[in-house]
């Protein structure tokens, strides 16, 4: 008997085992002809939910064409070589989340970020190091964190149904759960 696996179940899953912690937007880039926008998200994982040490760092951008598509695979390429793990002395290994892609309208990918034993990453850390560091490593500017416990306690609304982009949808699905939506 064959097992059917779908991408998104098991997304949906690792996020049910993972404390929202921070999100921030990825800047429209001064003087860029077409600026990539997106969100950027950190997790950790729940208490009990795993043995590994690691931070959880979601991108979603929004790609209305083939060339935007392009241009965030190539920023996001970066995360996988060397540059990152340079940048962060207490990163062990960064490892990749199979690629999670709707069509040309959104690119995704996740990274986890796995520190070293006995090192445990605080706010500050992300503040001030991991959050320049993926900036520096992907050449894009993020936006001001926004902290989860920092986080009004009204949710945003949902968006409008047949009037948002795919990618309003797709951060109202991100951020939307972790404010009890």
């Amino acid at each position: 008997m064959t097992k059917t696996f779908s991408l998104s179940d098991e997304y949906a899953k690792l996020f049910s085992k993972e404390e929202l912690l921070a999100f921030c937007d990825i800047a429209p880039q001064s003087g860029a002809a077409q600026p990539l926008t997106g969100l950027c998200k950190f997790a950790k994982p729940r208490p009990g939910a795993s043995s590994l040490n690691y931070l959880s760092v979601l991108f979603v951008f929004d790609t209305p064409d083939q060339p935007a598509w392009r241009r965030a695979k190539a920023a996001l390429s970066n995360l996988e070589g060397p540059h990152l793990k340079s940048c962060l002395k207490d990163l062990d290994s960064v490892v990749a989340a199979p690629n999670f892609n709707l069509g040309n309208a959104v690119y995704v990918k996740q990274i986890d970020c796995l520190f070293r034993a006995g090192f445990t990453p605080s706010r500050e850390y992300v503040l001030e190091e991991l959050h320049p560091a993926l900036s520096s490593t992907i050449g894009l500017p993020l936006g001001e964190l926004q902290w989860w416990d920092d986080a009004p306690a009204a949710a945003p609304a949902a968006p409008a149904a047949g009037g948002a982009s795919l990618f309003a949808e797709l951060r109202h699905m991100i951020v939307g759960p972790w404010r009890g939506e």
